[in-house]
């Protein structure tokens, strides 16, 4: 889910704005963000290389266990890169394999190479420019990796 806050439709109006990739899971979605305050809420089907936000459109981007899935993370970061502000942040929680990670990022959602490593995501985000934040491990597999998008 990504958030704008302060978004103006119209007439001077500003609303908190919710915005899904999920398009599978967009009813939940949905009633999450309605739940949470926000009173515009916008579904968006993404594709494999690229999010479909407006550039500029997002104050923030969290992804959840979705990362590793990227076939190809250079389009994809520029892609997250676009849709967020200058400055805007993105949250990648993700796990790493059990075994040895993929050599090839296509390969990264295969059972035996399931996962990508936090160190793989941080470079693979600097390459897209942007600036890592920070990295938490959480248990053995599960890591969040933060990061800002320059100005």
């Amino acid at each position: 889910m990504a958030h704008q806050h302060g978004h103006d439709h119209g007439g001077g109006h500003h609303h908190d704005h919710a915005i899904s990739a999920s398009a599978d899971r967009g009813p939940l979605t949905v009633a999450l963000a309605l739940i949470a305050g926000f009173m515009v809420v916008e579904v968006v089907a993404g594709a494999a290389d690229r999010t479909n936000f407006p550039d500029g459109a997002c104050d923030a981007l969290f992804m959840r266990n979705v990362y590793h899935h990227f076939a190809a993370p250079g389009p994809m970061g520029a892609a997250l890169a676009a849709a967020l502000k200058p400055g805007g942040r993105l949250a990648i929680v993700d796990f790493r394999p059990r075994g040895t990670e993929a050599s090839m990022p296509e390969d990264r959602d295969e059972d035996a190479t399931h996962g990508v490593s936090a160190d793989s995501v941080r470079r693979e985000l600097m390459d897209a420019g942007f600036q890592v934040e920070r990295t938490e491990t959480r248990g053995e597999r599960a890591f969040m990796v933060l990061a800002v998008r320059g100005t």
